[in-house]
């Protein structure tokens, strides 16, 4: 628990390392939005995880992968909104 007595949030590492890989992975990127079930495989992703990935729009991701791959970027946010009870 935090100081505020809430629970942090924190990702699946599954989920952080294939939205690092769609950061710097063109063909990826593009697979992940034109065929999204092949996309993810090998990746242990949770229904939450699975759910916070379809939150992300494409052209959000293609932007913050551009200023990545160009050097532009020095710190990188991409929303992600779950929503569930814990």
């Amino acid at each position: 628990m935090d100081a505020s007595g809430e629970r942090p949030m924190s990702t699946n590492p599954g989920l952080a390392e294939l939205l690092g890989r769609a950061l710097t992975d063109e063909k990826f990127r593009e697979d992940l939005y034109q065929d999204r079930e092949h996309a993810v495989q090998g990746y242990m992703l949770s229904s939450a995880d699975w759910e916070a990935l379809q939150s992300v729009p494409r052209d959000l991701l293609d932007q913050h992968a551009k200023q990545f791959v160009a050097g532009t970027a020095s710190a990188l946010t991409i929303g992600i909104s779950i929503k569930g009870t814990f």
